[in-house]
């Protein structure tokens, strides 16, 4: 019996230290799975940063951008939010990028709404995209590659503990909120 758990006990100590020579690099242990798994991702999001990886996404209000997706919808809703984590939507600096009665859309919070002209709510896949010139403070739609409508705003910088959001922005947001289809391949 006793050499019974003797041997159980190489064997398993064999293989963590197999399991453990093949971590990858960033990888990070610590007492718990949980815990392991997000200081792993913290020390890969510093290589990636020193690697020139893994930009910060910019600042939606004071930088120039451009978000893109594939959509396929007969509904709409949010594409791509910035906005309150536990709050609801209407706080200053919040900014969501949508579908609304069928046409894309842009809200800055208490700034300003904008509106494409294109119907993108029509079921087939449609590659859409927003662009914002800081400089000129110039926001732009585009369906398929061709231009939309678009229109001047100063949208306020993005507020501290505001986070980004696929598919669904802070609670309160205009119906519908929740993407009702399909998104894929979204860029910042």
């Amino acid at each position: 019996m006793r050499r019974y758990r003797i041997l159980c006990i190489l064997v398993l100590a064999l293989c963590t230290a197999a399991v453990a020579a093949d971590d990858p690099a960033y990888y990070v242990r610590k007492g718990s799975w949980v815990e392991s798994m997000i200081a792993s991702r913290e020390a890969l999001m510093r290589r990636e940063m020193a690697e020139g990886k893994g930009r910060p996404l910019p600042n939606l209000g004071t930088a120039d951008y451009t978000i893109t997706a594939w959509i396929r919808t007969t509904h709409g809703g949010t594409i791509l939010s910035r906005s309150s984590h536990k709050g609801v939507w209407a706080e200053r600096g919040g900014k969501v990028f949508f579908v609304r009665r069928g046409r894309l859309g842009f809200d800055a919070c208490y700034i300003r709404v904008l509106s494409g002209r294109t119907k993108v709510a029509d079921g087939k896949w449609r590659h859409v995209a927003v662009a914002f010139d800081a400089t000129k403070r110039e926001l732009r739609f585009y369906v398929d590659g061709k231009p939309d409508r678009g229109g001047k705003i100063s949208p306020d910088p993005d507020a501290d503990g505001h986070i980004v959001r696929i598919g669904m922005a802070a609670r309160k947001f205009w119906p519908p909120n929740g993407f009702k289809g399909d998104i894929d391949d979204v860029r910042v």
